[in-house]
């Protein structure tokens, strides 16, 4: 598990220093929910999940 972000309990997880993945858990239907993978060199004024 990685750091919650936010209410809705999405997860960044930092895969390399320039790649992260946003994800959600639906602990209902014991999924992962993928919503985006974001490079950090971009402005995060426009990351949208």
């Amino acid at each position: 598990m990685f750091k919650a972000i936010g209410k809705e309990e999405i997860r960044k997880a930092v895969i390399s220093k320039q790649n992260s993945l946003f994800y959600l858990l639906d602990e209902k239907k014991e999924i992962i929910i993928l919503l985006t993978f974001w490079d950090n060199r971009q402005n995060p004024v426009k990351l949208i999940y």
